[in-house]
């Protein structure tokens, strides 16, 4: 009878235990991340008896719920993707209606802007033109300044959005911890048998919100805590601890978040290590979107300037003053941040390149990192490009006379993985003034003079010997008794005489000695040599035997060389064959290089400011290794084979278009490893700005007397000193700048040049969108197939309500039934 109560009661418990889970169920059917619960059953070992073994009831061996640790793994993964892409796509959309809405975009700005520099070309001397050109400048201007305000505006918001989510990170990974040590509690009290189902499921969720944030790996641990890493293996969660995370700002940039972590030595910062979710999509944006759109915008600002500028500092005003830079930045023009672990105190200064006309081509909108190297061999820096960590060398070069500021050039050493390709270089020739080059001329002939042989003067030791050329004195020897004059004496003076720089452009030897007595002296001038004796020496005083004059005159002589070629790289600019009374002038060479640069091989290579007749020219081409060579063989008495001032070697250029000083005077210093970021182009569009506020000061006019045949200015008297405010031929430039392709290694023009920001950003963005909707539909796979594994089924779960219910009706009607039988059993014995 005891055997037959004992089983109905586990049937009992057992139903309500069931009844319980599925009410459990049910109630929880709305609840986040719940898994659905299930009582485990198993039939108690049955009792041998004589008549065989019968069976005890039902245990309850746990309370499970649906779990599959590849899903959960996979949901992970799938909220991470999404996470991210889902941010990105939301960030870059922001850029791209800002750059591309015709509102606030720079297009149509631009293309008024270059209207108005047409009209005043139209009519120069009108002020309401000039007016209206003034406007347009500040209104691009301002568009440029409002665009970069936006991009700061959605920094500081994204800024703000990975602070808080690193401020959730570190409280879901707290919470993650303390769940460990609850977890590990409830484990002990059941020697690890019994599974506390809502906590782990509390725990998973947690998981999974961290995952939406940041993509983390997940190990569960023998004694049920679950360890959380991020990145490259950092612990997040270890045991029953938390790592703590922060934000920081960056070393060379305030306005940049890094994400740091706390650890016993100080905070290590692990940006790059961050990945997936929506704390990935927002670095990432700012990387990939934000950074670049703003660098890149500030470059066409840059480029737009450095050119104008430069066009417009040639011409003259209404007044006929010379022009005024029309674009200014405010503040340092390019900013320069030292680390703050520099040892020395250096002060380092970048420009924009103003005297290079390819620097606009070469600019690049990433920021760069210089720092002291020392390396030898003329090594002197390393120059890194953020964006992409390519590095090139670069040689400081002090000032002559020596001031202890040094500018920085391409090094002819390089890293052995250089690669030229990787850099916009431009290489630019100063060559200074130009010296006339002479052909030949009306020159006087030289005088030969034959010197007979010389008698050996001998001193009685009272008296002095003295020989002079022309009045020159070139042996003396004071008297002494026995003393001599000989030939051999008188040659090694001449050979003397000769050797001294003024005699050597004046005479030459052309034979024999005077101890040989058949000496041939020549003097260039065409006058009639005198070689004169002054002897006191009372025994012999010294003769020559005979001085024979052999030529004398004055006549034209014809040239004995030529020709005269200047050259660049191995390409001819100008040649002159020799001639009576020819002439290379600067003029000459100006018109035969405006030729080379429009019709010649050097069209499209080379390009040019200033001239030879002003003795500014600069010639730059890009790419590196550039020379400019004379080769003069005008040798004709009188001729100049002619040369320059200044170098003819190219000095490749510091590529991004700017010139980098080191000032180490006045007893600054500079340690191997001191670094310094400039950002040539970040902050260029926030900074631009109008430097001209009077329409008068617009210089349209160009001012020079031009050459109807050679179509170059008439140097140097041909500057007009005064008004000519009809002329338009600087304002013409000015407009001919709108499709000039001198941007991006100069391939695109300055609206080119935005208009690739425009698609690009519109490209990434329409990239995200896709992968947002893909990584979506991939993230609704993974939840439907955790659903329909650990979902509650309310239809399910109704008709295990009735089952269990009646379960739980049966076994309770089987204790009525022993109750009763017992009851009858008792009633019989009494």
């Amino acid at each position: 009878m005891s055997g037959l109560l004992s089983t109905s009661l586990t049937g009992l418990r057992a139903a309500q235990r069931s009844l319980e889970a599925v009410q459990h169920n049910i109630s929880n059917v709305n609840t986040e991340g719940y898994s659905r619960q299930r009582v485990e059953l198993g039939a108690r070992p049955a009792q041998f008896t004589g008549d065989g073994y019968i069976g005890q009831g039902v245990n309850i061996n746990n309370v499970t719920r649906s779990y599959d640790q590849f899903i959960n793994k996979q949901l992970s993964s799938s909220l991470s993707a999404f996470g991210e892409v889902d941010r990105y796509h939301q960030l870059a959309t922001r850029v791209d209606n800002i750059m591309a809405d015709a509102g606030t975009g720079i297009a149509p700005v631009m293309k008024r802007f270059f209207n108005a520099v047409n009209e005043l070309a139209n009519d120069p001397s009108s002020i309401p033109s000039r007016q209206v050109l003034l406007a347009e400048t500040d209104a691009l201007t301002q568009s440029f300044n409002t665009m970069s305000g936006r991009f700061e505006d959605i920094r500081a918001l994204n800024n703000n959005d990975i602070a808080v989510m690193v401020d959730e990170i570190n409280s879901l990974a707290t919470s993650i911890a303390d769940l460990n040590v609850q977890i590990v509690n409830d484990l002990g009290k059941t020697q690890g048998f019994r599974q506390p189902n809502d906590l782990l499921d509390k725990r998973d969720a947690l998981i999974s919100s961290l995952s939406e944030i940041v993509n983390v790996s997940v190990v569960q641990q023998n004694d049920g805590m679950t360890s959380v890493f991020i990145g490259n293996g950092q612990a997040l969660v270890l045991n029953g601890g938390a790592a703590a995370f922060t934000t920081l700002q960056s070393e060379f940039d305030p306005g940049r978040l890094e994400i740091g972590i706390k650890t016993v030595n100080g905070i290590m910062e692990m940006t790059d290590q961050i990945s997936g979710g929506s704390l990935g999509g927002s670095l990432r944006f700012r990387d990939e979107v934000l950074d670049p759109a703003q660098q890149k915008l500030g470059r066409v600002a840059v480029g737009l300037a450095m050119d104008f500028n430069a066009v417009h500092k040639s011409g003259f005003d209404l007044s006929g003053a010379a022009g005024l830079d029309l674009f200014n930045f405010s503040g340092v023009e390019v900013p320069v941040i030292q680390s703050s672990s520099n040892s020395g105190s250096a002060a380092v200064t970048v420009n924009f390149q103003d005297t290079n006309p390819l620097a606009s081509g070469s600019l690049d909108f990433s920021d760069f990192n210089l720092k002291y190297v020392n390396s030898g061999g003329g090594v002197d820096y390393t120059l890194t490009r953020i964006r992409d960590n390519k590095v090139i060398n670069l040689t400081a070069t002090d000032t002559v006379p020596p001031t202890g500021v040094y500018s920085l050039s391409f090094a002819a050493t390089q890293p052995s993985n250089f690669d030229p390709t990787d850099f916009t270089l431009s290489t630019s020739i100063s060559p200074g003034a130009f010296t006339q080059a002479v052909s030949s001329g009306t020159a006087a002939v030289a005088q030969e003079e034959q010197i007979g042989a010389f008698t050996t003067a001998v001193s009685n030791g009272a008296d002095t010997f003295t020989m002079n050329i022309d009045g020159i004195p070139f042996y003396t020897e004071p008297g002494s008794v026995g003393g001599t004059v000989t030939g051999a004496e008188l040659d090694t003076a001449l050979n003397a005489f000769l050797a001294q720089p003024a005699n050597a452009g004046a005479y030459t030897k052309v034979s024999g000695s005077f101890s040989g007595g058949d000496l041939v002296l020549r003097k260039f001038s065409g006058t009639a040599i005198s070689v004169n004796i002054t002897s006191n020496f009372a025994t012999t005083p010294g003769a020559f035997a005979a001085n024979t004059v052999n030529v004398a005159g004055s006549v034209a002589v014809a040239a004995t060389g030529g020709p005269f070629t200047l050259e660049v790289d191995g390409l001819q600019i100008y040649t002159e064959a020799a001639s009576i009374g020819g002439t290379v002038t600067k003029n000459e060479l100006d018109a035969a290089l405006n030729t080379f640069l429009t019709t010649g091989r050097g069209a499209g290579v080379y390009v040019k400011t200033g001239s030879f007749a002003t003795n500014d020219l600069v010639l730059s081409k890009a790419g590196s290794a550039s020379t400019l060579t004379i080769s003069s063989n005008f040798s004709g008495v009188g001729s100049t084979a002619g040369a320059f001032s200044g170098s003819t070697t190219g000095v490749t250029a510091v590529p991004a278009g700017i010139d980098i000083t080191v000032d180490l005077s006045g007893g600054k210093t500079i340690s191997v490893g001191d670094q310094f970021v400039t950002r040539p182009t970040y902050s260029a569009a926030q900074k631009i700005g109008v430097n001209i506020d009077d329409p008068k000061k617009i210089a349209a006019a160009t001012n020079v007397e031009v050459d109807p045949v050679t179509k170059l200015p008439v140097f140097p008297a041909s500057i007009i000193k005064g008004a000519m405010p009809n002329d338009n031929r600087n304002a013409i430039l000015l407009a001919g700048l709108e499709n000039r392709l001198g941007m991006l290694g100069g391939s695109a023009s300055f609206s080119d040049a935005y208009g690739q920001i425009v698609s690009g950003v519109g490209t990434l963005t329409r990239t995200a969108e896709v992968g947002a909707s893909a990584q979506e539909t991939l993230l609704n796979q993974a939840k439907d197939s955790r659903e329909s594994l650990v979902g509650v089924n309310l239809d399910e779960e109704a008709a295990n309500l009735i089952k269990f219910q009646q379960a739980y009706q049966a076994s309770a009607q089987s204790i009525s039934m022993a109750k009763s039988l017992f009851d009858t059993l008792i009633g019989a014995v009494r």
